[in-house]
């Protein structure tokens, strides 16, 4: 994070350690008891704006705040994996089970899903991975290839084909962007 400290999502929660002190530290994490004991943590984003760490889980999204230490639930995640995050120029994007979702500071996200009907929509409904590049385009791997997103145009599929020139399926699991934004 912007201070230092890196975070650890596990199979077993989520934990903090501090490379200036040393300090290591569990981070409880809020969970359904009656269905079992552990909390599996996807995915990890810092909004570097306000220090908020949010957490993708098995069937939620989580918001953790160092300051403080709260971990507050964001409503409409219950339910739901959530695969992987990222920041793009201040909007949350989710990866999750359930599509794409953008989330704009303290406004109602958007949804984005796979139509069969519609060639601009995501290759599928199950986002595995995001990514956000310098240009503000916001790019998801998912079972059937990866779709890019932009705000000046619709939604653009790749087909695992169309990348590799290879017929055999894949999975997109992961994206990175490298120090320069590409």
């Amino acid at each position: 994070t912007h201070d230092g400290t890196v975070y650890i999502g596990t199979y077993d929660g989520l934990s903090a350690y501090s490379p200036l002190t040393g300090a290591y530290s569990e981070i409880n994490l809020p969970h359904d008891s009656a269905i079992g004991g552990n909390i599996f943590v996807n995915s990890l984003a810092e909004d570097r704006r306000t220090g908020t760490i949010y957490i993708g889980t098995e069937g939620a999204l989580l918001t953790y705040s160092p300051a403080d230490g709260k971990v507050n639930s964001i409503e409409g995640f219950e339910g739901n994996s959530v695969k992987s995050l990222t920041f793009c120029d201040g909007t949350l994007v989710g990866g999750t089970d359930n599509g794409l979702v953008l989330m704009p500071d303290k406004r109602e996200p958007h949804i984005f899903r796979h139509d069969s009907r519609n060639a601009f929509s995501i290759a599928s409904n199950v986002v595995w991975s995001v990514c956000a590049d310098r240009l503000g385009n916001v790019w998801c791997g998912n079972e059937s290839g990866i779709s890019i997103i932009d705000y000046e145009s619709p939604v653009r599929v790749y087909s695992l084909a169309d990348i590799t020139g290879r017929s055999e399926g894949q999975q997109v699991y992961s994206i990175l962007r490298d120090r320069t934004g590409t």
